[in-house]
């Protein structure tokens, strides 16, 4: 009796095993599309107008009607109408995490406002859509596409949001502005000692604060606050919508260049969402809510950074096709939107640099690494077989 619960109690597990590990995005059927220009990308065939796809693989790539006898009873059949088919685009470098935060924020751009009075009309009316103490995020400010833009004071934020911690990101997310309530939730104040000399808050001349927060790591206790405050639901739910908003956009593959966590929570997010097969730990997870429903999703392949390498696996050999810890992604030096960037001629005078960005006359910026430093921390990981951004 205990041999046959032992042999029942096997077989359960390994049947839990294989179908939390199966390939769950593998279409059953096949695909005929036709009646279009299909760019193929290939110098013997560059362009067919039409293709069969059988369970996910594309079989052959032709005319119409000379590739008709693949198809099946079953076969879906998409007319293009005389649209174009283009292979899936791959965006090398972007920031799935950060437009996760950003998602949904008070859109502040220069793309959707055309001078200052827009920018904070805009920002005016939308305050009273929140509650007393909810935070209020927004996005996009760019003192250099709005050209008369001029940075907001801390007293102007008070001002507009006495009862809500009010905090914008620019455009760049190299530089950030935040309200006094804001400060007060990420526990900075005027005696806080700046990170260091390239990401800093900004005071006035009596060393009050005024509001500016300067690159990642002042910024950061910000971001941490923001996260709690927000939630695990809303923030997963965010990530789900920016993967399928790269989806939407034409994308099929994504590199998550620095990906901007330190926590080995997000990277198992993102390994689930993407990855061909989710593992049975993660299978687990999602059946109890804990992770979101898999669906079909671009590929992602992920680079840290350098402060954040305690997320890499043991190996550079992990992953599948579809999802992949890559390497470490450094940076040498800060952004021309701080005046942190490294140069080896000084910023050029100007109006943006003096008057908004606030570069000092003769700077050219600084390294953030001596040479030899970074020389040894790359030759660590490429020797370990790791890329490095």
């Amino acid at each position: 009796m205990k041999k046959l619960i032992y042999t029942i109690i096997v077989i359960l597990t390994l049947l839990l095993i294989s179908i939390g590990s199966e390939p769950d995005f593998t279409p059953k059927d096949s695909l005929y599309i036709y009646n279009g220009t299909v760019i193929t990308l290939e110098d013997g065939q560059p362009e067919a107008n039409a293709v069969f796809v059988d369970k996910g693989k594309i079989v052959a790539v032709g005319t119409d009607p000379e590739l008709r006898h693949f198809l099946k009873e079953t076969t879906q059949i998409i007319d293009l109408k005389g649209a174009t088919l283009l292979p899936g685009f791959i965006d090398p470098h972007t920031h799935p995490v950060a437009s996760s935060f950003l998602h949904g924020m008070i859109d502040l751009s220069g793309f959707t406002h055309r001078i200052q009075k827009e920018i904070w009309t805009h920002l005016e009316s939308q305050i009273k859509n929140y509650s007393p103490g909810e935070w209020i995020l927004c996005k996009g400010l760019d003192v250099v596409l709005v050209p008369d833009l001029e940075p907001p004071h801390i007293t102007y934020l008070d001002s507009i949001a006495p009862n809500n911690p009010l905090l914008i990101a620019s455009l760049s997310m190299h530089s950030f502005w935040g309200n006094t309530l804001a400060f007060n939730e990420a526990d900075i104040n005027h005696e806080t000692p700046n990170p260091n000399e390239s990401s800093f808050f900004g005071r006035d001349h009596s060393g009050n604060l005024n509001g500016y927060i300067s690159e990642q790591a002042a910024f950061q206790p910000f971001k941490e606050t923001v996260i709690k405050a927000l939630g695990n639901d809303i923030l997963k739910e965010k990530c789900v919508k920016v993967l399928n908003g790269y989806a939407a956009h034409g994308n099929t593959s994504i590199t998550s260049m620095g990906i901007t966590t330190d926590d080995p929570n997000v990277i198992r997010l993102y390994e689930h969402l993407s990855s061909e097969t989710s593992s049975f730990f993660n299978w687990v997870l999602e059946k109890f809510g804990l992770l979101p429903k898999r669906k079909p999703t671009v590929r992602n392949f992920v680079f840290v950074r350098d402060d954040a390498d305690h997320l890499l696996p043991e190996s550079s050999n992990n992953g599948d096709d579809f999802f992949k810890m890559m390497g470490v992604k450094f940076w040498y030096d800060g952004s021309p939107y701080t005046g942190s960037m490294y140069l080896n001629e000084p910023f050029k005078s100007s109006a943006v640099n003096q008057e908004k960005i606030h570069v000092p006359l003769g700077y050219s910026g600084k390294a953030l690494w001596n040479k030899d430093e970074i020389a040894n921390r790359i030759q660590r990981y490429d020797s370990a077989g790791w890329q490095v951004a």
